[in-house]
């Protein structure tokens, strides 16, 4: 979104992390999240912007280019160590886990020894990240939860101190569930915005074939747009009132 405010034409690549056929592919904003990813999905609704993915990065920027000629920029969602693909710029993303022990795999966290850091164009710091010793420059960036809305009705949205006052007014009993890489996050910004939650952590990715709210008693249920994209494609979920989507927003230094 930034890039198009600024007059570049971009388009992105992804591996398509739980799509079923690894074949080159476009992603379409109709498409399900089981046949290409759920985080290409996300990524193609969110921003308009044209979207291939493949087991290989290389054979999805070529697909991309021939299909979208205009495309003036392309960016590798989570390419960094996809060394087939060749790159102009390099950005390292750090949470709050930071480096961790300092280790690499399957010692620590880290894919590449602290030292890649070094190389790199840039580092952006989500959050709370703390400082580390490198060469490249670092931006912070920061993140926030915008208005919840209604899965059954996307134009149907409430402030989440709305939200809370709702919560207050009627004893509401809310549950929070997120199949993303760290839910506790999720959970705890839903908190600090005054919200009581029951939590239902779920695995990354998690792809709902099975129902986790069916046994659920909670008057209203929030999710992650990353949930929202698989629960749309299934009707026992789409047609479920109580559940409301609540989208993440970013802003970079």
């Amino acid at each position: 979104r930034a890039l198009t405010a600024r007059g570049w034409r971009p388009g992105i690549v992804s591996r398509g992390y739980g799509a079923r056929d690894s074949a080159p592919r476009l992603v379409r904003p109709g498409d399900a999240a089981r046949q290409v990813g759920d985080e290409p999905l996300l990524i193609v609704r969110a921003t308009t912007a044209p979207l291939a993915i493949a087991k290989r990065r290389a054979e999805a920027a070529q697909l991309l280019r021939q299909a979208h000629p205009e495309c003036d920029v392309i960016i590798a969602d989570d390419g960094l160590q996809h060394w087939q693909l060749a790159r102009d710029m390099e950005i390292a993303l750090l949470n709050y886990r930071g480096l961790g022990n300092g280790w690499m795999l399957p010692a620590g966290p880290l894919r590449e020894p602290r030292s890649r850091l070094d190389r790199v164009d840039a580092i952006a710091l989500n959050g709370d990240a703390p400082e580390i010793a490198a060469a490249a420059p670092r931006y912070r960036m920061r993140t926030y939860l915008a208005s919840a809305f209604a899965l059954h009705a996307p134009k149907l949205s409430i402030e989440l101190s709305s939200l809370a006052a709702e919560q207050r007014s009627h004893g509401w009993q809310l549950t929070a569930a997120a199949g993303i890489g760290t839910p506790d996050r999720f959970f705890a910004m839903l908190r600090a915005a005054g919200l009581v939650i029951d939590e239902l952590p779920l695995a990354d990715h998690f792809d709902y074939s099975a129902n986790p709210f069916s046994g659920c008693t909670a008057d209203r249920i929030l999710i992650t747009e990353k949930d929202a994209v698989k629960c749309a494609d299934i009707s026992s979920m789409v047609n479920d009132s109580r559940l409301w989507v609540v989208p993440l927003v970013t802003e970079v230094d």
